[in-house]
């Protein structure tokens, strides 16, 4: 399995490990030990599929481990095998790890995680490709099951992050027509918005009734000074809040969709009435975001 370390920019491929999530960075460490255990000179994309299923048993849950390790063990160990801290990647693994990074841009995916990883191995050449042709297809990462009450805020979220991600830093300046925010502003409004509503949905899972002063106030958008932040920075953390929410909310059955919520003056509505106020308006201050045309 030993094979040359490659030529590809070593610096290139440290980079890329800045955008790997804990679970990726788990699976160089266990690949580097795999590697290790084999007595092999170099992390070869073999030990990075036996990581990966060490590390998310359910992406792997289809594949015949131990028959894949079995027919590793019958090779010869290399002679200038060294520790596994000191192990270089091979010039396959190298091109592994750029394929799954060029699979996460392909996904819109800001981090690389072990789907990716598992993904950039199928897609390869050579005996892991070969090996995972005759294997299905790793599921992606699901979320964890969305409740009812959640569902139509997942939705909405679903189909605007994308979108979100398009815009570039200069038009996330611009200002909107309607209410006058920049785009950045608008977010940064909706992010309010979430937060509040997770803290609201907090508290009807654990009171017999949720009151609050009032809605978060369109000048907070301005006065936190949102535009000084990126705003790859801010649509993460929008979907930050949101998943938050959207976790919250699945927890509340058909036992707590009816516990009253009154948010300043007007009279308490159910929970289930306040949610899809949140996904009304929502929607409404995506739509403009997301509109072209946009005034400087």
């Amino acid at each position: 399995m030993a094979s040359d370390s490659g030529t590809l920019d070593v610096s290139g491929v440290n980079k890329l490990f800045e955008r790997y999530t804990e679970k990726a960075r788990r699976v160089m460490f266990f690949a580097r030990h795999e590697a290790s255990e084999f007595g092999s000179a170099h992390v070869e994309p073999e030990h990075l599929l036996l990581a990966v299923a060490r590390e998310a048993p359910r992406l792997t849950e289809a594949i015949p481990e131990d028959s894949f390790r079995a027919r590793l063990r019958k090779e010869p160990p290399s002679p200038d095998a060294v520790p596994a801290a000191g192990l270089p990647l091979s010039l396959a693994t190298k091109e592994v790890l750029f394929r799954a990074a060029l699979l996460a841009d392909e996904r819109r995916d800001r981090r690389v995680d072990c789907f990716h990883l598992l993904e950039a191995l199928r897609r390869g050449e050579g005996p892991v490709a070969e090996f995972l042709a005759g294997c299905p297809s790793a599921p992606e990462q699901a979320p964890p099951e969305v409740g009812e009450l959640a569902r139509p805020i997942a939705a909405a979220i679903a189909r605007s992050a994308n979108r979100l991600r398009s815009l570039d830093e200069e038009a996330s300046s611009h200002r909107l027509k309607r209410r006058g925010w920049t785009r950045k502003q608008a977010l940064g409004h909706l992010i309010d918005l979430a937060a509040a509503h997770q803290q609201w949905v907090a508290r009807a899972l654990a009171e017999p009734r949720v009151d609050a002063v009032s809605y978060p106030d369109p000048s907070w958008a301005e006065a936190q000074n949102y535009d000084e932040l990126p705003w790859e920075q801010l649509v993460d953390w929008w979907l930050q809040v949101n998943g938050m929410l959207v976790h919250a909310a699945s927890q509340a059955g058909d036992g707590r969709k009816n516990i009253p919520c009154r948010i300043g003056l007007p009279l308490a509505v159910p929970l289930v009435e306040l949610l899809t106020r949140y996904v009304a308006r929502l929607e409404d201050v995506l739509g403009e975001i997301l509109t072209h045309g946009d005034r400087e």
